[in-house]
């Protein structure tokens, strides 16, 4: 079974959990409103790798139209479910292209914690196509190098699941950024129950080429 599916499939086992635990928990919200408060009134906003679409419920309260997309089907279906004024796609980011449309900003939270370093150029360069010019990016990951075993293997419902888990650390990703147009912009306080297990907020924004 290649990583892709894997990872699928326990997303699909546990969709329903991560929805009930993480539509009572807001603890984001602050960082969500320090994001959207850079972009312009109503923007769209992409939700790259949105599981159950708690945060794109949240970024839509806050007035953006959003886009969700994630690869497994079952979060899909409960995001569509509990946000019928957001629009959600079944989707690989590794794929996407500007038929998805065009945003003023893109969050990615927890969703590159699964994709290893050779292929972060690659998000990078279809994160880049799909922004609009002075957009920005916020990205959650937890600080690293390289695959975490001891987060990649996980147990749920009797099932051991091996999902492939990537820690990355800024240089890493501000090089791939930079690389494609986008240019550190600043380090996010994350709430102390997400920053006390090692993760880190950073906001990148896009260059604008000169005419």
């Amino acid at each position: 079974m290649n990583y892709s599916v894997e990872i699928q499939e326990f997303y699909n086992d546990i969709a329903g959990e991560f929805a009930k635990d993480w539509y009572e928990n807001d603890s984001l919200l602050p960082v969500l409103k320090q994001f959207v408060s850079l972009l312009p009134r109503s923007p769209k906003i992409l939700d790259l790798g949105c599981g159950a679409g708690y945060e794109s419920m949240r970024l839509m309260q806050l007035g953006a139209d959003v886009t969700g997309i994630d690869y497994s089907e079952e979060p899909i279906k409960i995001a569509r479910l509990r946000n019928p004024d957001c629009r959600f796609e079944k989707m690989d980011f590794r794929k996407i292209d500007a038929s998805i449309g065009c945003f003023d900003g893109i969050v990615a939270i927890a969703s590159l914690i699964h994709i290893p370093d050779d292929e972060l150029i690659l998000v990078f360069q279809n994160i880049r196509k799909v922004l609009k010019e002075s957009g920005y990016v916020l990205i959650v990951i937890i600080e690293g190098q390289g695959l975490s075993d001891e987060r990649s293997f996980i147990e749920h419902n009797g099932k051991q699941y091996k999902r492939y888990f990537y820690l990355h650390d800024k240089d890493n990703l501000s090089n791939a950024a930079c690389s494609l147009g986008l240019s550190f912009y600043q380090t996010v306080e994350l709430p102390e129950e997400h920053s006390k297990h090692g993760w880190k907020g950073f906001i990148y924004q896009a260059v604008v080429t000169a005419v």
